[in-house]
């Protein structure tokens, strides 16, 4: 299974999970209520003040900012304009009356923000920690090696399986006659449904929070030596037959004649 393949999987998987969630918590409501935090900081007086708003939502637009939100517990407003329908960002912005970065282009970014504003997603933030669970942790663990720069090696822990996503920065082209205007190599590594239980075990730990712990220790200790990669865990996991799915993926960055990125997809 590539990389893209397991992840249009897994959106759909997610989808389906939140939206039985939704109907579960809503019953048969056509339209959600969803209440937003507005933070406010006056430039004369320099105090503080919160405004609440309420937006109706229906149940399909709903579904579609709650996996969002689940799929990105750390995302702040603004970013759901990378992951959501256009339209539907707007009608959020628009009513809230805020300006925000728009990612709708990858050609055209603008940046117009209004100055001194927060947007706490509060309805959708209390829905996603219920549906994540109270074990939910994730946590980053850079690393660096001769081979690749490690910019974001990220663990995810919750409804009682650890994940491992690894991201590098090659710096070898893979094909010098197919890509001869070669940049840059991302590669991506996912490591999934790994059982916790038997990880907590595997490293002589109780809580989620000794895993953390361990994990972020040893990472430290192995980033400051000669072989300071994450794949000491994926060995672990090998010698202890603890199973996962793996799956990978790679952009190859080129230069177009008007010396912009493009990236292609490889593995």
């Amino acid at each position: 299974m590539t990389l893209s393949e397991y992840f249009s999987a897994r959106r759909e998987q997610l989808r389906a999970e939140v939206k039985a969630f939704v109907e579960n918590k809503y019953h048969s409501a056509d339209r959600i209520l969803c209440l937003f935090k507005l933070l406010c900081i006056d430039d004369n007086s320099s105090s503080i003040a919160f405004r609440y708003k309420e937006f109706s939502l229906d149940r399909q637009d709903y579904v579609e900012l709650l996996s969002t939100v689940v799929k990105h517990p750390n995302i702040v407003f603004h970013e759901l304009a990378r992951y959501v329908k256009s339209e539907l960002f707007i009608r959020l912005t628009d009513f809230l009356r805020i300006y925000t970065p728009s990612y709708f282009s990858d050609t055209e970014r603008t940046y117009d923000f209004m100055p001194h504003i927060c947007v706490e997603m509060t309805t959708l933030r209390i829905d996603a920690k219920a549906f994540l669970g109270d074990d939910y942790v994730r946590f980053e663990l850079p690393t660096y090696t001769e081979e690749a720069e490690y910019e974001n090696v990220e663990i995810a822990i919750g409804n009682g399986k650890l994940k491992i996503d690894i991201y590098s920065v090659l710096d070898e082209n893979p094909n010098p006659e197919l890509y001869p205007n070669y940049f840059e190599t991302h590669r991506q590594e996912t490591y999934s449904d790994i059982d916790l239980e038997e990880v907590k075990r595997m490293l002589k730990v109780k809580t989620i929070k000794g895993l953390k712990n361990t994990l972020i220790r040893t990472g430290e200790r192995l980033e400051n030596g000669t072989h300071g990669d994450m794949y000491w865990l994926i060995r672990r996991l090998d010698r202890h037959g603890i199973r996962y799915t793996k799956t990978e993926g790679m952009d190859i960055d080129v230069l177009n004649e008007d010396n912009t990125l493009t990236a292609i997809a490889g593995l």
